[in-house]
């Protein structure tokens, strides 16, 4: 069953493939009952993995390889609800939205669904080389899906991005060349199992080339370049794909595989993580307070609120990688419902300039009260979900001694309001423009995957509190904390199973 939760998306892409592309009911259809079908594949998947062992497929003689594997154990399968969950509320957001932009519903379902595939398949891989292939399906996908509006500053953000998501790769090919080179294998297990940190210069390069490309794909300060462009220029849909999938799926989740079951929670490296993450957090939140552009902004936050999930993780204590693994869900709840509220302003004002807005409470009450929830969430008010999840990260980082890295973590979460503040008083308050007059809300199809993540914001603002089962996420804590040994008992459990 594990194998469905790429293969699913791909039978959808070639469906669509083979559908004039003037029949737009029936791709429309085959979209949302592949999202639906990919959801409940994880859910099933997820009630397997909660009952105590990982769920391994093996493959034999795949890609020349012997018993290649997939697998999803509890941090993968976090990621493949978060995932795939995203993907429903995204394909039914944009049923309508492609159609006020005048977007090619084929072209832009049937690249949709490949970069779920990638991502999917990324996930449950166990093998460097078939993770490579399906990040470089969900990349190139992702390249297309920025450049839909065919316009040249589309073009050119694209442009960024493929040159950006090419060093990207290259660099991951080169460290698993150096891997290989190494331990005669590209099996995560082999690698968690033979590889040995020494402080030598090969070794220590190896670790540097690969994190640079995990982190070019999560798009954390220094390698965010290709980022702000990208999001503005992408489809808002996308856009949030882009913020709570891609940057998570390929690149946060294989950086806290190899951290934690691979790299055994190196010192340098977990030094360097959380480096990377303040760093990220301050400028992210500086540059985004001077941004009037809603989708650059939100961008620039988004690099910020990366850097508390790469703040928390780096703490290396249970209570760090729970607030990291929470905030990565809540960034990806309330990152896209702030994607999907700018969509729904630029599908009915045709603006995305905060200083042409103003007073849109009034003639989108949904999309104002959305935006409102999603705002307070991301800026750590209680008690929606973004307050618990950076306490928990800010605590963690008392108890590992980081008490700048708090100080500046919780500044952080008070330029993010001062941020969002703006964008409620020149968005949704003040005086309604003579050119809105006119504007109306969204139909269903935009306004409920926005009401369902509003709604999300705010219970899972009681996630933690005594009593609330924490399975989603603990199963996740545990196969971190398991570590090497941990990782490679998991696979070899999975395998007799």
């Amino acid at each position: 069953m594990v194998t469905l939760l790429f293969f699913i998306p791909i039978f959808a892409v070639i469906a669509i493939s083979f559908i004039n592309g003037e029949r737009i009911k029936t791709i429309k259809t085959i979209s949302v009952l592949t999202a639906c079908a990919e959801l409940i594949v994880s859910v099933r998947v997820f009630t397997r993995v909660l009952s105590g062992t990982p769920v391994v497929k093996i493959a034999h003689n795949v890609l020349g390889l012997n018993d290649y594997y997939f697998m999803a154990d509890g941090l993968s399968i976090l990621f493949v609800l978060v995932v795939n969950s995203l993907l429903l509320l995204v394909t039914v957001f944009s049923l309508e939205y492609i159609k006020r932009r005048g977007i090619g519903v084929k072209q832009y379902f049937m690249f949709l669904f490949a970069v779920f595939a990638g991502i999917n398949g990324t996930l449950i891989s166990g093998d460097l080389i078939g993770i490579f292939i399906f990040v470089e399906l969900a990349s190139i996908s992702s390249y297309i899906l920025t450049a839909m509006d065919r316009k040249d500053e589309n073009y050119e953000a694209a442009i960024k991005y493929i040159v950006f998501g090419t060093i990207s790769s290259l660099l991951l090919l080169l460290s698993m060349a150096f891997i290989y080179s190494k331990i005669s294998s590209l099996s995560l297990a082999d690698i968690s199992g033979l590889w040995t940190i020494y402080r030598n210069v090969g070794n220590m390069a190896t670790l540097v080339v690969l994190i640079s490309a995990l982190c070019i794909k999560s798009a954390i300060v220094p390698f965010h370049f290709w980022a702000p462009d990208a999001y503005v220029s992408a489809p808002s849909p996308i856009s949030a794909v882009f913020s709570g999938a891609i940057n998570k799926g390929l690149g946060v989740y294989l950086l806290m595989r190899f951290s934690a079951n691979i790299l055994a929670f190196d010192r340098v490296i977990m030094q360097l993580l959380a480096f990377l993450g303040v760093v990220s957090i301050v400028i992210g939140v500086v540059l985004a307070i001077y941004q009037w552009n809603y989708k650059r902004l939100l961008a620039y936050h988004s690099i910020s609120q990366l850097g508390y999930i790469f703040l928390g993780f780096s703490a290396a204590n249970p209570v760090g990688i729970l607030g990291a693994l929470f905030h990565l869900v809540n960034h990806s709840i309330f990152k896209p419902l702030l994607f999907l509220t700018a969509g729904s302003i630029e599908t009915s004002t045709g603006k995305s300039d905060l200083k042409e807005m103003g007073g849109l409470s009034k003639k989108l009450p949904v999309t104002s009260f959305s935006s409102m929830i999603a705002s307070l969430s991301i800026s750590g008010v209680p008690p929606f979900n973004g307050f618990w999840s950076k306490l928990l990260i800010i605590i963690a980082c008392v108890r590992a001694e980081m008490y700048v890295y708090a100080l500046i973590a919780a500044a952080g979460s008070i330029l993010t309001l001062s941020s969002f503040l703006k964008v409620q008083r020149y968005a949704f308050y003040g005086f309604l423009k003579d050119e809105n007059k006119n504007v109306t809300e969204s139909p269903l199809s935009m306004t409920v995957p926005m009401i369902i993540l509003a709604f999300l914001c705010v219970f899972l603002g009681i996630l933690l509190l005594p009593g609330i089962d924490r399975s989603f996420l603990g199963l996740a804590l545990d196969v971190i904390m398991s570590g090497k040994e941990g990782y490679c008992n998991a696979v070899s459990e999975g395998m007799l199973k």
